[in-house]
């Protein structure tokens, strides 16, 4: 454990290694993403360089520096990559790794079967893919519900079918066309029936089932599709700990499962001086979370753990109901009064949130300022705090001197910080085939909903291709190892899965800024073990 604080004590500021102190230059249910503070199930890359790389996949080089830094789409020869072309990745040397689009009911030349892998068609070219959505307008009813109505979650299928026809244009996967198996996800149904109904879908409803099926899973949804032979993949804000890729091994995601959440939060914001005494009666630290065995775990095994390496005192941990969902919302709001009587009462001057999308931050901020309760947040990407922040549906005094450790660049920024024209170039892509399909972003987090849906089918696109022809599961897992960190992912500063199922490898630290209500990153990269 003391090498992975000691790793994590070890900044990355531009491409210079630095420790901190030491240095003058320190320092609601299975759909991929629904809106922020819905998808406690669900939810930008600044990995840049002279390096040529092509999009949606394979970099030469993963150096990271500023997050608005721009490289150009390059082919070999270091000419611009045509926009219609740059859904076909390359690798280094600049080979392309996709077939062409197969046509009419032609095999595609030299694509095999290696072993078990659904939903694929050779006769008639083609690979399906099992695609959850909910509708835009429930969603944006519910979340008016809990006094979130301006958190524009953005329209999933539009997103989804949008990625899919430019996946198809640019070379389906290894030449095959990509078909989706629509499956829609009610906000007002029961997350536990939804997500057997939706493994149902994609494995019993579905004509020769679907290959791979994209978000994360609170229930059942992971062990189904492993238990019936289905890739799983998911990106943003993960609700997987540990034990869950032991039990889904073909489940991988670029998101940071909650132990390694767990672990970041305490030792980024310890390395930030964020546990000095706050309140007059000294430090007294709250952990608020959701009362579920991933939670729990990632508490029990992480979190606790964390603080007392660092010889910080006990917390104080109130757990809530998961899902916070709309039949269960009264309780959630008696649960959230009770949590800020206690926490008030103690003098608990620091709170870190354990959480996935941000709704235990809305509600027990909301209710900490209506009591003028304002202690010291301790954040993290998952929070959404920025997106939250910037509607005005945080209270400004409670975010006043909170710190945060981020991932996820599209929701920890504002949209000024982080305009569209920056970031990876499979971000600049993503944002721009959604705007050509006639979608007009509004904030935060209907980019990155858009961004998430990219994120998962061209890492699955890049993992196939990287494992060669004949495509399997087997093939599969060979090959999103294969790619050796050099995923062009949208969604966070860098992917690498060789050493995790989630494969977030780097973070910034990140201040709250009062002028612009929003979180502001206040040094370089850093690697997260």
């Amino acid at each position: 454990m003391r090498a992975s604080v000691a790793l994590r004590d070890t900044r990355l500021l531009g491409v210079v290694m630095v420790r901190r102190g030491r240095s003058s230059n320190a320092a609601v249910a299975v759909a991929t993403a629904l809106a922020l503070i819905l998808a406690a199930c669900g939810s930008t890359s600044h990995k840049h360089s002279a390096a040529k790389k092509g999009l949606n996949g394979l970099t030469a080089d993963s150096s990271p520096t500023s997050s608005t830094d721009v490289t150009p789409v390059t082919d070999a020869s270091g000419k611009p990559v045509p926009a219609a072309a740059r859904g076909v990745r390359t690798s280094g040397s600049g080979a392309k790794t996709g077939a062409a689009p197969a046509k009419g009911n032609a095999p595609v030349p030299g694509v095999s079967i290696g072993g078990t892998a659904h939903g694929i068609n050779l006769k008639n070219g083609t690979i399906t893919l099992g695609e959850a959505w909910a509708d835009a307008a429930a969603q944006s009813a519910a979340l008016s519900a809990i006094g979130a109505g301006d958190l524009a979650p953005g329209d999933p299928k539009l997103f989804e079918q949008t990625v899919i026809n430019d996946m198809n244009k640019n070379g389906g996967i290894l030449g095959l066309k990509v078909l989706p198996a629509y499956h829609e996800v009610k906000v007002q149904d029961d997350p536990a029936s939804s997500e057997q109904a939706t493994c149902d879908a994609w494995t019993k409803d579905t004509p020769g089932g679907v290959f791979a099926g994209f978000g994360p899973s609170a229930y059942s949804l992971g062990d189904c599709l492993e238990q019936r032979g289905v890739a799983r993949l998911s990106a943003g804000f993960g609700l997987s700990d540990e034990a869950e890729y032991k039990r889904d091994p073909h489940f991988y995601e670029t998101a940071l499962n909650l132990n390694r959440v767990a672990t970041e939060s305490v030792d980024g914001l310890a390395v930030q001086n964020y546990f000095a005494p706050y309140f007059p009666t000294g430090t007294k630290i709250g952990v608020l979370t959701y009362d579920t065995p991933n939670f729990n775990r990632a508490l029990n095994d992480s979190l606790l753990p964390a603080l007392a390496r660092r010889k910080l005192p006990a917390p104080e941990v109130v757990k809530f109901i998961f899902p916070p969902s709309l039949p269960n919302s009264a309780t959630f709001g008696s649960q959230m009064n009770n949590a800020v009587l206690k926490f008030s009462s103690q003098h608990i001057d620091h709170v870190i949130i354990l959480e996935a999308g941000g709704r235990i931050l809305l509600e027990f901020t909301q209710r900490a300022e209506r009591a003028s309760y304002r202690p010291r947040y301790g954040l993290n990407s998952a929070n959404g705090a920025t997106t939250l922040a910037r509607l005005n549906a945080l209270p400004k005094a409670q975010l006043h001197n909170s710190l945060m450790v981020g991932w996820i660049p599209q929701t920890d920024q504002s949209i000024e910080d982080y305009p569209d024209n920056t970031g990876s170039a499979s971000r600049q892509h993503c944002l721009q085939i959604m705007k050509d399909a006639g979608y007009k972003f509004v904030g935060g987090n209907d980019r990155v909903t858009a961004l998430i849906y990219c994120e998962v089918h061209w890492l699955l696109k890049a993992s196939l291709e990287a494992g060669g022809k004949a495509i399997s599961l087997d093939s599969y897992l060979a090959g999103i190892k294969a790619l050796q960190g050099r995923f062009d992912t949208s969604v966070t500063f860098g992917a690498d899965f060789r050493a995790h199922h989630d494969g977030v490898s780097a973070g910034r630290d990140a201040t709250f800024v009062d002028g612009c209500t929003c979180f502001r990153y206040t040094g370089g990269q850093f690697p997260i073990p």
